[in-house]
């Protein structure tokens, strides 16, 4: 026990005396009930003059996470204030801290011998008396003022706690976002990319029992036969499968010779058509000329029969007039035979064409009758084929569904099927996962609104912990010299103890 004593004495500091003393602190309940209390108004400023520092309240956890509010500050106590808040211990709760310690001391020493330390008792009562009268008042500072430091040691520390969830909270709220942003940007992307896997995974699973099969003896043999019963069927088609690939060569060039007559005929059609072309052009620009000479001609004969019903026409006039019409009449017999002219220098080259356009077309014609003829010679040679293909497709089938039939016994290769499936199943979760994102962008947003809530938090919350951070190193500023003392009272109240102990064993 002394050793304890001694060790406490020595190592003690102002928070872990506080721990020390809480059972003292029941004990005293009714001293500390007439004592002035501490203003414990959440976020309340320390006033410099006050003697009891004021507690911080944690803050409460935000529901979605929202930021702690800062606590309001309170105005700074008075002078009169702040000395009503310093410790006021009544006179009868000392006295009766003082008779604890008296009734504890002289219950050890009449335990040990009450007849050799009665005067020993005695002077020590006085001295523990006269010492608890003098000291009580400053021991109860100290003793609040560490209680207050582990309060507000506490409050700093469960802000912090606090913080540092809101801050896990964004970071994984954070990636989810990301997550979800990168999903819906690559939304066709995963959809084509997984949908291929999931393909190929399902074919990898069909082509497992293939492998299995391999590893038997019993398929190998069906294998072998297999194989046998494939070359024959082979060298028994080979002739009808020549015969088919002749056909679809023949189909082959009589398409090719119907593309080419297709264009030679396009082209005949073009020649022809340009030659008729020019003519009509010729005769058109002749027959313009034509009505131009008539409209002329019926111009002048106006006009002629206007001067010839005036009784004062001009000789002249008139004699110029039939003359004009004469030569209108000349140039338009002129036209008429152009045209004859144009029509007959036209007629061999307009024939040429036609008879050019009408071989293409027969030749046309005949290269499609061709096409069509080696079209049913392909088709027979094929139906051929395919019937002989199929029949021994059949046999061979039998023979495969005896391999099939063994492969399904094989597990050797159970494992590389499992993860073929879990490929299949993780390309189709992601193919899920991608769907229901993309259905759901109000989920996104939310999320989103989710964050920037948190991230305001966030900022809040950091203030607070300042301020916490801030009250906390005034607050122990400064209560230092009363929690120093208060330590001393203790480490002094242990070695007086000690050396009682140590007296009552020498005396004994």
């Amino acid at each position: 026990m002394t050793d304890d004593l001694v060790n406490t004495s020595n190592t003690a500091s102002p928070d872990d005396a506080a721990g020390t003393f809480d059972a003292l602190a029941d004990k005293s309940h009714e001293a500390d009930t007439a004592i002035a209390k501490p203003d414990t108004n959440p976020g309340t400023n320390l006033d410099a003059e006050s003697a009891t520092p004021m507690a911080i309240e944690p803050a409460p956890k935000p529901e979605p996470p929202t930021a702690l509010e800062p606590e309001p500050e309170s105005e700074p106590a008075t002078t009169a204030e702040s000395a009503a808040m310093q410790v006021k211990p009544t006179e009868k709760p000392l006295d009766d801290v003082a008779a604890t310690i008296n009734k504890t001391i002289s219950s050890v020493a009449n335990s040990i011998n009450k007849d050799d330390l009665t005067k020993f008792a005695g002077k020590a009562r006085e001295t523990i008396s006269s010492g608890a009268s003098q000291g009580a008042n400053t021991v109860m500072e100290g003793f609040e003022a560490v209680r207050d430091v582990r309060r507000a040691v506490k409050q700093t520390n469960a802000a912090r706690t606090r913080l540092k969830q809101v801050q896990d909270e964004l970071a994984e709220n954070s990636a989810l976002l990301a997550h979800r942003e990168e999903v819906a940007q690559n939304y066709t992307d995963i959809i084509d990319n997984q949908t291929t896997l999931r393909i190929e995974a399902q074919n990898h699973m069909k082509k497992l029992s293939q492998i299995i099969a391999d590893k038997q003896a019993e398929e190998e043999k069906l294998r072998q036969k297999l194989a046998t019963l494939r070359e024959t069927h082979r060298q028994d088609l080979r002739p009808h499968k020549a015969k088919l690939e002749q056909a679809q060569d023949k189909v082959d060039e009589a398409t090719k010779a119907v593309a080419d007559a297709k264009r030679a005929l396009k082209l005949a059609e073009s020649q022809h058509k340009d030659v008729v072309g020019r003519r009509d052009e010729e005769i058109n620009y002749v027959k313009q000329s034509i009505e131009k000479s008539t409209a002329h001609i019926e111009e002048l004969n106006d006009e002629l029969a206007t001067l010839t019903a005036s009784d004062s026409a001009d000789k002249n006039a008139l004699k110029h007039t039939r003359k004009a019409i004469a030569k209108e009449e000349r140039a338009l017999d002129r036209f008429h035979n152009d045209i004859a002219d144009i029509t007959e220098q036209h007629r061999r080259a307009i024939e040429n064409a036609l008879t050019h356009l009408y071989t293409q077309r027969n030749s046309l014609d005949f290269a499609q009758e061709t096409l069509e003829d080696a079209k049913r010679e392909a088709d027979e040679r094929k139906a051929n084929y395919d019937k002989l293909f199929k029949d021994a497709h059949g046999r061979e089938s039998e023979v495969d569904k005896q391999i099939a039939a063994l492969t399904k016994a094989i597990t050797d290769t159970q494992k590389q099927l499992d993860d073929a499936t879990a490929r299949r199943d993780n390309a189709q979760s992601l193919i899920d996962e991608a769907k229901e994102i993309h259905a759901t962008p109000e989920l996104t947003e939310e999320l989103r609104n989710t964050i920037s809530d948190t991230q305001a938090a966030i900022e809040v919350q950091q203030r607070q912990v300042q301020n916490l951070e801030k009250r906390e190193a005034k607050l122990r500023e400064k209560t230092k010299q009363q929690r120093y003392i208060f330590i001393g009272v203790l480490c002094a109240a242990g070695f007086i103890i000690l050396l009682v102990l140590l007296s009552l064993a020498h005396v004994l």
